[in-house]
Formats: structure tokens, C-alpha cells, sequence
């Protein structure tokens, strides 16, 4: 296959191209996967399961409401996708060295869980690569690929007046250098001066990246994030891994899930906050 012709851009086509990338030894034991989602952590949950499910309407979670909405067919559909994953053409799974890890270790021929930081770790391995867009599903509603995920810098607005200054000039010089940032560290700060420079225009690295920000959002942003993805995490092993009924398993994560954001909801209130 030839990633520059023959990556797929849907989800179908992603595994139609896994199993030809699929290799295995005389025994049948896994020596190369063709593709595995990373299970590692459930904040993937949030990051790549949600966005599928974006994907063909809306998210698990309303982060202005404060509620969930799981138990439903999108949601389905996408976790019958994990599910054959494993189960249909075990191809992958947690058990399965971390996706990540594994791509570099040449083990698994795609991983979607690398952003512009990974290349380095992957020169460095000798990997030869190649980056493509998210696929989308053939009939989806929303043109986006997974979540948006940055890091930021702030300064304690209740802090001393002099202590805030000093904070503002650190964040100032952490973000003087967005050059030296891209190329030495494979972070990529988005200062609008730097994009415009010939030295970001000839980066071969992010083109794909920056049109996935351009058509991307970020994930729902609530109080008790992590809690959620736990409770997702789980709901999807219970489903994957252990064979429980879909639509149980997935009400009553709906039910867990809302009670979390009902609390969070009521502490915020609670504080003062809006």
C-alpha cells in the first residue's frame, strides 16, 4: 500500500487497510497490528471516542447543561467499532502494547494518538512515516477529526500585584520563541507572527495538523472531567471486554455519568461560580 494514494479518509476504509497491514506468524500470534486505539488512559475517552461520536451528531457531553446523553445510537455505533476492534478482527486491544510505544517499536503499522511532538521519537526509532487527517464516517454530519488538546500558561489573578507582573513576563518569554519551541521541541505555539514566517510556511510537519485545528474543537470542558472518563472507561470494558448488554451497560453509564455532573454542578454553585 501506498499512504500517499491508499490511506483511507473513513472509518470502514481504516479497517478494510488494518487487516491488509495485519501481519502474523506461522502460529497466528500478532507480530504487526494494522491499527489499535490507544487504551491506555481513559481520558481517550474524551479525546477519540467522543469526537467519533461527534462526528455523526452530538457529543456525550453538554458542558453548558451539564448533562449526558449516552444511551444512544451514535454512541453505539461507535462503540461496536472498538468492540470489533477486538473481538471480530482482533486486531487489537488493551492488552496489546500501548499504541504509541508500539508504532515506534514497529509493531503497529497506524497509531492516531501522536501529535506534531511524536516525530522526533519516531526519527529517532528509524520509523518511516507518514502523517494523514482523522477519518470521518462516510455519512457524517460534522467534518472533524479528535479533539483539540493544549496545554496553557496563566497567571493567579488573586495573586500579589507584583507576583502577577513577574508572571506575565515569564509567560511572555516562554512564548517569545515559537520558532525554537517547533523545531527544537516539536511544541507548536500558535503566535500569529510566527505563522506567517517562511521558517513555519516550509514546515513539513504540521500542514495536516493545522487543517485538522482549523476544522477541530476542543473537548467538552467540565468540572469532574477525569471522573467521566473514568466512568467511560469502564462502561467500555465492560462492553468490550467482558460481553455485557450494550444498552444496560450504556444507561447506566448515562445515569453515573449525570449524577457526577450533577454534583459537579452543585459544588460549583456552591463556590459561587457560574
Amino acid at each position: 500500500m501506498d499512504p500517499a494514494t491508499d490511506f483511507p479518509t473513513t472509518w470502514d476504509g481504516l479497517i478494510d487497510a488494518a487487516l491488509q497491514l495485519t501481519k502474523r506468524d506461522e502460529d497466528g500470534a500478532l507480530v504487526q497490528r494494522g491499527f489499535d486505539f490507544n487504551w491506555s488512559a481513559n481520558i481517550y475517552m474524551m479525546l477519540h471516542f467522543d469526537p467519533m461520536v461527534m462526528q455523526l451528531g452530538n457529543s456525550m457531553i453538554d458542558e453548558v447543561a451539564y448533562t449526558a446523553d449516552i444511551n444512544n445510537d451514535n454512541v453505539k455505533r461507535v462503540m461496536q467499532y472498538w468492540s470489533d476492534i477486538v473481538n471480530v478482527h482482533e486486531i487489537g486491544g488493551p492488552q496489546y502494547t500501548v499504541s504509541r510505544n508500539a508504532f515506534n517499536a514497529g509493531e503497529l503499522a497506524t497509531e492516531c494518538t501522536f501529535g506534531n511532538w511524536g516525530t522526533p521519537g519516531m526519527e529517532a526509532a528509524g520509523i518511516n512515516y507518514s502523517i494523514h487527517n482523522i477519518p470521518r464516517w462516510e455519512d457524517a454530519v460534522n467534518d472533524l477529526g479528535f479533539a483539540t488538546y493544549a496545554f496553557y500558561l496563566q497567571v493567579n489573578a488573586d495573586s500579589p500585584r507584583e507576583v502577577q507582573e513577574a508572571g506575565w513576563k515569564l509567560v511572555a518569554k516562554l512564548t517569545s520563541r515559537p520558532d525554537r519551541y517547533l523545531n527544537e521541541a516539536a511544541l507548536f505555539q500558535p503566535v500569529a507572527e510566527y505563522l506567517e514566517t517562511e521558517d513555519f510556511q516550509n514546515n513539513e510537519i504540521m500542514p495536516v495538523f493545522l487543517d485538522e485545528l482549523y476544522r477541530g474543537q476542543y473537548h467538552p470542558r467540565f468540572a469532574n472531567f477525569a471522573e467521566v472518563g473514568d466512568a467511560l472507561g469502564r462502561a467500555r470494558d465492560r462492553i468490550v471486554l467482558g460481553g455485557e448488554d450494550m444498552d444496560v451497560v450504556l444507561q447506566e453509564a448515562e445515569d453515573e455519568v449525570n449524577a457526577i455532573l450533577e454534583r459537579a454542578l452543585a459544588d460549583i454553585e456552591a463556590a459561587g461560580g457560574a
